[in-house]
């Protein structure tokens, strides 16, 4: 284990009966509140609950519903909503999206300066002044519910970049499973396999710590035995509960303890994937991450240990060939079992434009891993053989 500094700022309100809870949390960075979310709940009806709730306790509300994907465009009107009326705090509701927005809008609101160009070049940031800044995670998914970074996209150019630093650290979270008691079995899947991958990324570091691997792997198990709950049977708080729970978690840092370095490939072709092909985050990591795994798999002794720990897999008297092998099998199963998709073609059936994916492969600039050098053949080869 290496040498390592820890600081944990989050605070996380877990249940619906933590309601009032959240209500006057809100209530206590401002009296004026900007509400950004997804589609989903601004169409079920729990928008407007949550606005009349807000307005019952003297807070005046603004909204940005239907939330489709986070904008430099979007942001730039909402950070002109909040200044011309002295708006106090966001609150995110819904997935990454809405999250990352809500964060990028409090944070940007207060900047003298377009943060864009922060934004463009993945920058981060250790201080700035924000809005009060909430999140409300709709289903498990990626962990921006407590977790210091943003992504945003430049529609006009389709440029995507992101912002990272403490500023954009909620002040507060609010996990109600209830509110993921309607969100479809497929979408739920794709969402909880997300945090998976997450996970699997902290334990996937050669430097080890048995504190680490113990944490991501066990919610790693945890995760795919409550996903199954939750399938088999559909509003099951229980089970949402620690699915919302470990998703939240999975981004606080104990994964990583002890452990320097981190390899982001993963997340880096998954943009390249999510733009080109036009496709949500959360699906286009999860069908490219056993074809990723599969790129970066050695002989080292941390992926005998993943696929041990996380997922079952016997490995005592194997070859490091079947290791991979049983391992990619176990998730492939899995996979099948969720309804999750193997091939993008699966998600979205689209022939490449070998000349335009090459294009977009070279415009974000080299593919950093820890584990193996990427060319921008590489990348082509490995992007055209999880298209299927």
């Amino acid at each position: 284990m290496e040498d390592f500094e820890f600081q944990n700022k989050g605070r996380i309100l877990f249940g619906e009966g933590k309601r009032d809870e959240f209500l006057q949390g809100v209530k206590a960075l401002s009296d004026k509140v900007l509400v950004v979310c997804g589609p989903h709940f601004a169409r079920s009806g729990e928008l407007g609950e949550m606005l009349t709730a807000f307005e019952e306790i003297g807070i005046r509300t603004w909204a940005i519903a239907d939330l489709h994907q986070s904008t430099i465009e979007q942001a730039r009107v909402a950070w002109k909503l909040c200044r011309d009326n002295e708006i106090g705090a966001v609150v995110g509701v819904g997935g990454a999206t809405a999250m990352d927005f809500a964060k990028l809008t409090a944070y940007g609101a207060c900047q003298k300066e377009d943060i864009w160009p922060l934004i463009a070049t993945r920058s981060s940031i250790t201080t700035g002044k924000r809005l009060g800044l909430v999140t409300v995670p709709t289903f498990p998914s990626s962990g921006s519910d407590l977790d210091s970074a943003s992504e945003m996209v430049e529609k006009s150019t389709d440029h995507a970049g992101g912002l990272y630093g403490a500023p954009l650290i909620p002040d507060f979270c609010w996990l109600n499973p209830a509110y993921a008691k309607s969100i479809p079995p497929e979408f739920l899947a794709y969402g909880v396999m997300t945090s998976i991958i997450q996970a699997s990324n902290s334990f996937l570091n050669p430097k080890q710590s048995g504190y680490g691997d113990m944490f991501t792997s066990g919610l790693i198990r945890n995760e795919l035995a409550n996903l199954e709950r939750a399938i088999q049977k559909p509003g099951d708080e229980a089970a949402l509960g620690e699915l919302m729970v470990s998703a939240c978690m999975n981004e606080f840092g104990a994964g990583t303890l002890g452990k320097d370095g981190a390899d982001f490939s993963v997340f880096f072709i998954e943009g390249i994937i999510e733009y080109y092909w036009d496709l949500p985050y959360a699906p286009s990591i999860v069908t490219l991450f056993p074809h990723w795994l599969k790129s970066v798999y050695s002989a080292q002794p941390v992926f005998r240990r993943y696929f041990r720990d996380a997922w079952g897999v016997d490995v005592d008297g194997k070859t490091d060939d079947q290791v991979l092998e049983l391992g990619l099998q176990t998730i492939e199963e899995t996979y099948r079992k969720f309804g999750l998709s193997l091939t993008l073609n699966e998600l979205k059936p689209q022939k490449a434009d070998p000349a335009a994916l090459r294009k977009f492969i070279a415009e974000p600039g080299p593919c950093e891993s820890i584990y193996r050098e990427f060319t921008p053949d590489d990348l082509f080869e490995l992007i055209t053989r999880t298209a299927g």
